[in-house]
């Protein structure tokens, strides 16, 4: 038996003689018992096999150290298990924890994912989503506040997509998972009833972060909406001297900031100050991500749903896969806040936060 190499299934020995170029399908279906059309559809993970079966193909073709020709898949109608996923920028921590998020909800389908960054500019998109179509994904997932409706579109017609987040696109043609544009009121009922009663709003310019400028129209929505003062300033070429003053010259006693970096600048010039956080100022980040969130920082900032959003953009991509023509589908989730050192903020209970 030393020219060959045995794999049990059930209660049979199939011997499989050794080789020496790379394994196909044909091999897989030879040490597995199984037609080449079963094994086929167990490693697509297409429908018609039960799991035991897809299970036992699985294994043997992992021991045979298997390795799937997605192109030659693709170019015969199958799929090849795959998503492209397409980021504005892979450093930050709100797009990094999403693409691990994804890629473990994916895997946890039967997918894999290529992730690739779109950087700041059309182009860059265009180039982007054209190098994952040939890799031949099975569908896309879209996360960027910058990326063009055209863009979005195009690719849409091509394979299925989704978007994750926001931005400047038409709600009526693109499917999309996003943060809910009511999301931030648990906040926003936190400080007011813990005293404040001047809001002021830190963030970067509409052409630099579409999804940060809606975000605060909406968070300036809510405030007026509870009868308390909103204040907004806009942080331009890193500068955040000029805007913070403009809002604390207006008499807001609390500061919210687009993201979390951005809140610990404001604590650094607060802390030069002089002024006593939160005792005379509040300040507050947003996003929640990584070490930002950590209780040593001890940042008040409100977390974004980012394994929600992750496992339901998924979730949408799987139907749209299966079904091209579905309607377009629209999930707004909500996070939480993460109560730190850095504000005055009293949380409200549902009954409380319903009544606000």
């Amino acid at each position: 038996m030393n020219a060959a190499r045995i794999y049990a299934r059930e209660e049979r020995v199939i011997v499989a003689p050794k080789r020496t170029g790379n394994v196909t399908l044909i091999d897989v279906a030879r040490v597995s018992g199984f037609s080449r059309s079963v094994v086929s559809r167990a490693l697509l993970r297409q429908p018609g096999v039960s799991e035991e079966t897809a299970r036992s193909v699985r294994e043997v073709a992992d021991r045979l150290g298997y390795v799937p020709n997605h192109l030659a898949q693709a170019l015969t109608g199958g799929r090849t298990s795959t998503f492209g996923l397409v980021l504005r920028n892979t450093r930050t921590a709100f797009y990094g924890e999403l693409a691990d998020a994804v890629a473990e909800h994916a895997y946890q389908a039967g997918y894999r994912v290529v992730s690739v960054g779109g950087g700041s500019d059309a182009r860059g998109y265009h180039d982007a989503i054209r190098h994952l179509r040939t890799l031949n994904v099975d569908g896309l997932m879209l996360s960027s506040s910058v990326i063009e409706e055209d863009t979005v579109l195009a690719a849409m017609r091509e394979i299925p997509t989704v978007v994750v987040g926001r931005g400047r696109l038409d709600d009526a043609m693109v499917s999309r998972v996003s943060v809910a544009k009511d999301a931030p009121s648990e906040l926003i009922d936190g400080l007011l009833a813990a005293g404040h009663d001047h809001l002021g709003l830190l963030h970067y310019s509409r052409q630099s972060s579409p999804t940060q400028h809606e975000r605060s129209d909406e968070m300036l929505d809510l405030i007026e909406a509870r009868g308390a003062r909103a204040s907004r300033a806009v942080v331009r070429d890193g500068n955040i001297r000029a805007p913070v003053d403009v809002l604390l010259h207006r008499g807001a006693s609390a500061l919210l900031c687009a993201v979390d970096p951005l809140a610990l600048d404001v604590l650094e010039l607060l802390r030069g100050r002089e002024i006593d956080v939160p005792g005379q100022v509040s300040v507050v980040g947003f996003d929640g991500m990584g070490g930002y969130a950590h209780p040593y920082i001890g940042l008040t900032t409100y977390r974004l749903p980012v394994e929600d959003m992750a496992r339901e953009v998924v979730r949408v991509l799987l139907r749209r896969i299966e079904d091209p023509n579905r309607d377009v589908e629209h999930l707004e989730l909500h996070g939480h806040v993460v109560p730190g050192r850095t504000a005055r903020i009293r949380m409200l209970d549902r009954a409380e936060h319903d009544g606000a």
